[in-house]
């Protein structure tokens, strides 16, 4: 049986203390998209890549723009993808918000009616106020212990040791809600887990369309996408790369 080896970190500055955290993230990623088109896939890579670098806020963002973009996209063409799409701005404008593209999506089995409560519960919320910046409504959401009387508890969001409000979602503390405990864990706990579930989402989405990969300008793109998916983040393959990026011309 392999024997298990354990490292010791020390972080002696801003770059190590970085390389310990993406490998860390890294190990709970989910798979990723498939690739379909730049619009989408390099919306999703800047999603993962702020998480594991540890902007929050930034990836909280970027996901609820993505999970909004590829719904209105299924509804407004679920055939085409890519330079093979054709959409006026006439037809980007007949879904005004993304409550009625929720709405929409679920008339049209886009959404399936168990998802239904994650869209209108998470994805809504998360998009709207992180979107217009209303950090402790965004706290209070997603920190307490239900959505509502008929759903599941938030425990994926923020662990029991970490709750900081009661069960309605009041604060326990003005502390609580301040501005600035978003950037200290609550972040973190909400970030993680709404790429799980994004990701997850999204793939449904994909599943319900006819996309096909549009390969027909984005070669490179496509390969930047893969190429970060496929790479370790380990601290040791980290290093390794380091040591392979420069090479020095021949001093003699």
């Amino acid at each position: 049986m392999k024997k298990k080896t354990f490292r010791l970190y020390r972080s002696p500055d801003a770059f190590s203390a970085l390389c310990q955290m993406a490998e860390s993230r890294a190990k709970a990623l989910p798979s990723p998209l498939p690739w379909i088109e730049p619009s989408i896939n390099m919306l999703y890579l800047e999603c993962i890549l702020s998480y594991i670098i540890g902007n929050e806020f930034s990836s909280i963002i970027t996901m609820s723009t993505l999970l909004e973009h590829v719904l209105r996209l299924a509804l407004l063409d679920k055939n085409n993808t890519g330079l093979t799409r054709s959409l006026s701005q006439g037809k980007l404008d007949e879904i005004s918000s993304i409550g009625q593209a929720i709405e929409r999506a679920t008339k049209e089995e886009l959404i399936e009616p168990q998802d239904r409560s994650w869209w209108n519960s998470v994805a809504k919320i998360i998009r709207n106020k992180s979107a217009h910046y209303i950090i402790p409504k965004l706290i209070k959401e997603f920190t307490r212990t239900k959505y509502d009387a008929e759903n599941g508890d938030r425990d994926r969001y923020t662990p029991p040791y970490y709750r900081i409000t009661d069960d309605s979602g009041e604060p326990q503390s003005k502390f609580c809600h301040d501005w600035g405990m978003f950037f200290h864990k609550v972040g973190f706990f909400i970030a993680r887990t709404y790429i799980v579930d994004g990701t997850e989402q999204l793939k449904r989405i994909v599943a319900k369309t006819s996309w096909k990969p549009d390969r027909s300008y984005w070669a490179a793109q496509e390969a930047h996408y893969n190429v970060f998916f496929s790479f370790s983040w380990d601290v040791e393959d980290m290093k390794k790369s380091l040591r392979n990026m420069c090479v020095y011309p021949d001093q003699s």
